[in-house]
């Protein structure tokens, strides 16, 4: 063996530990799926998992006209299988109460976060960090008041990214910063201004050829005995503005859809062999990435859901065999 075949291997082994020790110490979960939530405003944004924390990025949306005091409590902690695998250490942009020491209060307290009607405030949780080895969660706040509680269950954090040695440097350096009220304004919920898709089938159209070359990634492969599928369209989470174009085998097929969450509804017309649908992110929403619940049934086979995430970078894609 040379000595640049042998450099190249040692530096290939080196990328492939790296690679098996960020799996484990280092990753991202973006926008998780869960079973059940306390509040239907609460959303996680992304799991986040360092040797040093555990940060949880939360949305909480005041869809009331009037005036909502909040904060946590310190009892938060976050359980898997029954047990708890992490502890709340400290919160970002959002009062923690020591409900431990000072009994219950609820929000009701002099330095609660005071949110406006129909504004969202993001706030990060701070835990120790989880075992390596847990695919879901659930984040419990309980602490004696079921209307007070912001409790999420059956999280699950099993789709993770691993990082590059650049983001480890960036997400090893967080450290969690006193909780005071931010001064800056709290954005409002952005409504998407492109029309609606009509909630009926209508047949696939190739509108244009695609003139922005995007790297895409492949989620899921499929494969059917037909050329003719159903697609459903949604946001089943927090509806923020997210608007898609969807690409079928490189060209346009919907142009600038808004993600809602009424179910739109398609029909795609594959073609023989492979097929490729592209998710192509238009506008990230107010919370990015840009996310779309896709649901693909061909009549024949259970229907298939995905949730799909794409960026101005990247877009998740789906490859549709037709056998």
């Amino acid at each position: 063996m040379t000595r640049i075949a042998l450099a190249a291997f040692f530096i290939l082994l080196q990328q492939f530990a790296f690679a098996q020790r960020g799996a484990g110490k280092y990753w991202v979960a973006e926008k998780p799926r869960y079973a059940e939530r306390s509040f239907s405003t609460l959303l996680i944004e992304k799991v986040e998992r360092t040797p040093q924390f555990t940060v949880v990025t939360m949305s909480f949306t005041n869809k009331n006209k009037d005036e909502t005091l909040i904060s946590i409590c310190n009892s938060f902690k976050l359980m898997s299988g029954g047990k708890k695998v992490a502890s709340i250490v400290s919160t970002q942009n959002i009062p923690m109460y020591d409900v431990i020491k000072n009994g219950f209060r609820c929000a009701e307290l002099p330095d609660a976060k005071l949110v406006r009607g129909r504004q969202v405030v993001v706030f990060q949780l701070y835990f120790t960090p989880l075992p390596e080895d847990v695919d879901f969660i659930d984040l419990i706040e309980y602490n004696g008041a079921k209307a007070c509680e912001y409790d999420v269950y059956k999280v699950d954090i099993s789709r993770k990214q691993v990082l590059s040695p650049a983001a480890i440097a960036a997400i090893a350096s967080l450290k969690p910063s006193p909780n005071k009220q931010s001064t800056k304004a709290i954005p409002k919920i952005a409504k998407a201004k492109t029309p609606k898709p009509k909630a009926k089938v209508v047949e696939s159209a190739v509108v244009a050829q695609v003139e922005e070359k995007r790297a895409f990634e492949v989620r899921k492969d499929i494969k059917t005995p037909v050329n003719k599928v159903k697609m459903l369209l949604w946001d089943d989470r927090l509806q923020d503005g997210d608007v898609v174009s969807l690409k079928l085998n490189g060209k346009w097929l919907y142009k600038n859809v808004p993600v809602l969450n009424k179910k739109a509804e398609y029909l795609l017309q594959l073609d023989k062999g492979e097929n490729i649908l592209e998710i192509f992110a238009e506008d990230l929403g107010t919370n990015p990435p840009c996310t779309a619940a896709i649901t693909l049934d061909d009549g024949i086979s259970p229907p298939e859901t995905l949730i799909m995430i794409s960026d101005k970078d990247k877009s998740d894609a789906i490859r549709i065999t037709v056998k």
